[in-house]
């Protein structure tokens, strides 16, 4: 999977199209095999079928090439080297990341070291770590001024903000923070057994950060007798409290061999 990453990125940056669509290949070979490496053949299907659908997520981020398209001068290169750099950015994961993950799994341990795990699994170290990412995404809000809050006049203020993207300290503060989030929600859903925990961090960095989910949101809800369009702004808050009530509520599911021992005996 390092390989095809980077002949993407390679292929990508350069614009040799048709390294790009050779390597692109591994979507239907490395994607299931490595899915079931590290999941299980149970429900190998189901999880591949969930993993294709990103194909057609992703396609919901074009808005982001067009307005980095428009603030760099109606030119495409910025738009390319970005898709290269994430290229990059994924090779480099699947040798430091997946890798170790799929090798854990395979010899039937966790997917992360119990050092990272453990620290997550104690709901006192969730709690503080989820409120420390929290904190700069919503006092803010609090005090008047938002990326959130601005995002919901529409479409025109969200490509205004992010045409200004290498001045707004506040979108990049969200992108760090989100990204925290989401780790956060990974590790602690890894670390008692419900992994789809992430998923819940991942929506609502996506109504959070992508440009226009606003407008489409608020489109959405004015169909909708007695809804307000004003929730739409609600829905990333949303996402994150359910991650940190179902972090904090959720049983552990998977009990260790040794303690269901001692609890037979």
């Amino acid at each position: 999977m390092f390989i095809a990453f980077m002949l993407e990125g390679i292929g990508i940056y350069t614009l040799l199209s048709g390294l790009v669509f050779f390597a692109w290949g591994e979507i239907y070979s490395l994607f299931p095999a490595t899915c079931t490496d590290i999941y299980g053949r149970k429900f190998a299907t189901t999880n591949y079928g969930m993993l294709y659908t990103a194909k057609g997520t992703a396609a919901l981020l074009v808005p982001l090439g067009n307005v980095l398209y428009d603030a760099t001068g109606k030119s495409w290169s910025a738009v390319f080297v970005v898709a290269a750099i994430l290229n990059l950015v994924a090779a480099v994961m699947a040798l430091t990341l997946l890798k170790p993950m799929r090798a854990r799994t395979i010899s039937g341990l966790s997917p992360l070291p119990d050092g990272v795990v453990k620290p997550l699994g104690n709901s006192v170290s969730f709690i503080l770590l989820y409120l420390v990412f929290m904190a700069p995404m919503y006092v803010p809000q609090w005090l008047g001024t938002d990326w959130v809050a601005q995002n919901t006049s529409g479409m025109a203020a969200t490509l205004e903000m992010v045409t200004a993207i290498g001045a707004s300290q506040t979108f990049w503060i969200h992108v760090v923070c989100w990204t925290g989030l989401i780790i956060l929600a990974f590790v602690r859903g890894v670390a008692i057994g419900h992994g789809w925990l992430v998923a819940l961090a991942m929506l609502g960095a996506f109504f959070d950060l992508v440009p226009g989910m606003s407008s489409l949101t608020v489109a959405l809800l004015n169909w909708v007798p007695g809804m307000s369009s004003s929730w739409a702004a609600t829905i990333p808050m949303a996402m994150n409290l359910l991650v940190f009530v179902c972090g904090v509520a959720l049983r552990r599911n998977g009990a260790p061999a040794s303690a269901s021992a001692s609890a037979s005996a």
